[in-house]
């Protein structure tokens, strides 16, 4: 199965989105390949490491970054429902 679609959050006017690539039943990768958010994406770049490490959207709090973590966890499962 390649690449989920693209799908984008909206907390605060804020858009992320993500490519998540589900392989043989496991999330092989993610990637965050848009973002209007208000921070830098630097902020929230090892996110999709956890991601892929977890097999889920659970991802740690980043302090100050609420926002953008909450962004980033609804893109992941919006990208996974419509893989699924």
């Amino acid at each position: 199965m390649g690449p989920a679609p693209r799908r984008p959050a909206h907390p605060r006017q804020s858009h992320l989105w993500v490519a998540v690539t589900v392989q043989g039943g496991r999330i092989a990768s993610v990637e965050i390949t848009r973002s209007t958010l208000q921070y830098p994406v630097r902020v929230i770049e090892g996110l999709p490491g956890q991601v892929t490490a977890r097999q889920g959207p659970q991802v740690d709090a980043i302090s100050g970054a609420t926002y953008s973590v909450q962004a980033f966890r609804t893109a992941v499962q919006q990208a996974l429902s419509q893989a699924a």
